[in-house]
């Protein structure tokens, strides 16, 4: 029976297959809003599992590094095993949990009402800076009336619009912001209650942290055979290693960038000491492009009190970006996305088009991991026909025989297996073959399995 219908069996399946397929595909073209509002309301249904993970996944570098002290000094004091993990575990738990809602009260308690205080100051004292403002220009320029009263006609357009700005949409945002948190925050159930759950999922998934990775682990080998198992585990290791490495130390970076930003800004004496440090260290987050996008508003808010303090602004915030590019964001980001400048700027411009804000900042780190699939990938397929993986070997290839297996580089031959050999980077094997020129004018080259394979540095 199987011999006589398996034939007809499987074109069954097939054309089910196709026909379920294009059902799915009608729907998914056609009914794209109903789906779009199903899965939204999924995702609100599961916001504080989300909201959970997102905290868990933060902070278990913090209960990891705190748990394995801990066990050192309770094993240091004798304790029994049992009793060493359970106590690690639950206290390292506690203060990373207690840690975040520590700064959480600290940022609403302290840096928020700052934040309104300077709003409020900024929008009552904006006529007296525009006044200042008119008065340093007319000194300076009473010569040129003809440019006086130009610039006098865009400042008052520019005047005019910053004031409507401030007063209708920057003020009347931080009273509400105030408002929600004194007044409507108890009212706010939806969110107190998202955050209260978040908080015990994440307590959860930390405590099982370890059960609920075995079981994943479970779960793909039993779906995929070994060697590809390996593969995947791999790169959802890599992949965490870009995401989470990426966003906790941004984070982090973002965070030491604000502080230096309040200290210096304190100690020149500027105004808008808090607002100027937030709107630097939330903006920072965003690679490349995050700096001067918190830099331009904070210039313009101290602009409007002093032309000459901001001129000093703009020099200590290059300061400050100089040493955050190359000693502090080095230090803690390390080379966590591996990739080179102009793939960076390619992520966060397309991220941020397709998503906004959140965009910019994960664009990155999902940029990065489909670069290491792709270089993976292509350096496995390579591997497999004897080639090099390396990308400075193939700048000097003109082509490679498909029935011989040989490569023709522009007047160059491929060195010896032996100067391959000594070969530690890409460019120590493009000198050998320059070597190798010199001592044969051969078009033809030997199989490219004599080359050593490089990893790209």
């Amino acid at each position: 029976m199987k011999e006589k219908y398996g034939y007809y069996f499987r074109w069954a399946v097939t054309v089910i297959s196709i026909i379920v397929v294009g059902v799915l595909f009608f729907f998914f073209i056609f009914r794209l809003d109903t789906i779009l509002g199903f899965f939204g309301k999924i995702l609100s249904i599961l916001s504080p599992v989300i909201l959970g993970a997102g905290i868990a996944y933060l902070i278990h570098p913090v209960v990891d590094s705190l748990e394995k002290y801990l066990s050192r000094f309770f094993r240091f004091c004798n304790v029994p095993i049992r009793i060493t993990r359970f106590l690690s575990k639950a206290i390292s738990i506690t203060l990373s949990l207690g840690l975040l809602i520590t700064l959480i009260g600290v940022l609403l308690s302290l840096v928020i009402p700052e934040i309104y205080s300077s709003i409020v100051k900024l929008a009552n004292d904006l006529r007296i800076y525009g006044n200042n403002i008119y008065a340093f220009i007319s000194n300076h320029l009473e010569s040129n009336p003809e440019l006086l009263s130009s610039i006098q006609t865009v400042l008052d357009k520019l005047y005019a619009s910053v004031t409507d700005w401030v007063n209708n949409v920057l003020l009347i945002q931080a009273q509400n912001l105030m408002s929600a948190l004194t007044v409507g925050i108890i009212g706010a159930t939806k969110i107190v209650t998202n955050l209260v759950l978040g908080l015990i999922i994440s307590v959860y998934l930390l405590i099982s942290k370890e059960r609920f990775t075995g079981q994943c682990k479970k779960l793909l080998y039993t779906l995929l055979k070994p060697e590809k198992a390996n593969v995947a585990l791999y790169i959802f290791r890599r992949s965490d290693r870009i995401f989470g490495g990426f966003i906790s130390g941004k984070l982090l970076d973002s965070l030491i960038i604000g502080i230096i930003c309040f200290v210096g800004v304190t100690i020149l004496n500027m105004p808008y000491p808090v607002l100027i440090s937030v709107i630097v260290g939330v903006t920072n987050v965003i690679p490349v492009f995050g700096p001067y996008i918190g830099a331009i508003p904070s210039a313009l808010l101290i602009l409007i009190v002093s032309p000459k303090q901001c001129l000093i602004f703009i020099i200590f915030i290059l300061v400050l970006q100089q040493v955050d590019g190359n000693i502090i964001g080095p230090k803690i980001l390390g080379d966590s996305t591996g990739l080179s400048p102009f793939w960076v700027v390619v992520s966060i411009l397309l991220g941020g088009g397709l998503f906004g804000v959140l965009g910019m900042l994960l664009g990155v780190p999902t940029f990065a991991l489909l670069y290491f699939l792709v270089k993976t990938f292509s350096e496995y397929c390579l591997k497999n026909r004897n080639l090099p993986t390396a990308s400075l070997c193939y700048c000097r290839i003109e082509k490679i025989d498909p029935d011989t297996g040989h490569i023709v580089f522009f007047q160059k031959e491929v060195p010896s297996k032996k100067s391959a050999q000594h070969a530690r980077s890409s460019k120590d094997l493009l000198d050998a073959i320059d070597a190798a020129s010199s001592k044969s004018k051969k078009k033809g080259v030997p199989p490219s399995k004599e080359i050593q394979e490089e990893k790209e540095p």
